[in-house]
């Protein structure tokens, strides 16, 4: 599909404040996870990438939308925070955001390809996480999920 197709069908997508107040929408009472992407920006282009995160995008999420998803967090009960991206840790409030959310939430993770983090050997957010302050989950070992979905997908969109 052509680029400026998808963003002309944008234009049309009813605003998401409007579709929230749509009592036919079946919500759960259950919110326990409040996933927070921080970001497009990522060091790969994963052609499995769910967000079509890569090196060119610039869509970060500043620190004051942080601020009020944290105060999201607090206000709604959830019990999990789940940070992700793109690369999550290319946003430069990342580490501020991983730090405040381990002090509100004892359930914290961060969803990365790693590959920034296990190029630099002296950052201690690796020890941090195994010592529990976090979970640090590695998106790279997902992409066979993907495989058959993407595959059909491109047969279906070659037609």
């Amino acid at each position: 599909m052509d680029t400026r197709k998808r963003f002309a069908d944008l234009a049309e997508v009813e605003p998401f404040g409007t579709k929230i107040k749509d009592t036919s929408i079946a919500m759960t009472a259950d919110m326990n996870v409040l996933q927070i992407n921080v970001g497009r920006l990522c060091n790969l282009a994963c052609k499995h990438c769910h967000v079509e995160a890569g090196p060119q995008r610039t869509e970060i999420m500043s620190r004051d939308v942080m601020e009020a998803c944290l105060r999201a967090y607090v206000s709604q009960g959830f019990n999990t925070i789940d940070i992700t991206g793109g690369a999550p840790e290319m946003n430069p409030d990342f580490r501020w955001l991983v730090e405040e959310a381990c002090k509100i939430c004892g359930h914290v993770i961060v969803r990365t390809n790693l590959v920034i983090m296990l190029m630099n050997k002296k950052d201690d957010f690796r020890n941090r996480s195994r010592k529990g302050a976090f979970l640090l989950t590695n998106e790279l070992e997902k992409p066979n999920i993907y495989r058959k979905r993407d595959e059909h997908h491109r047969l279906n969109e070659n037609k």
